[in-house]
């Protein structure tokens, strides 16, 4: 992929991106949120956000652009 060209397979990963992000900021809630947590999960689903972002961080900083991720925003 080219530098400064947005292509179609880039703006479907990064709409990927953000839906997969999206989705496990709800499953932690909703694992946080039971009366007996899965601990296990929880980091799990936090893991595998936490490559998401990285992964989105990637494809954005190639435009000059700077995403921050707040590890306190459970929410989707």
């Amino acid at each position: 992929m080219q530098p400064n060209i947005i292509s179609d397979e880039w703006s479907e990963r990064v709409a990927r991106l953000t839906e997969l992000i999206a989705r496990k900021s709800e499953a932690i809630k909703i694992h946080s949120e039971q009366p007996e947590p899965d601990r296990l999960a929880i980091e799990q689903y936090m893991e595998l956000r936490a490559h998401y972002f990285d992964e989105l961080a990637q494809l954005m900083k190639q435009y000059g652009v700077i995403v921050r991720f707040e590890q306190g925003a459970n929410a989707a």
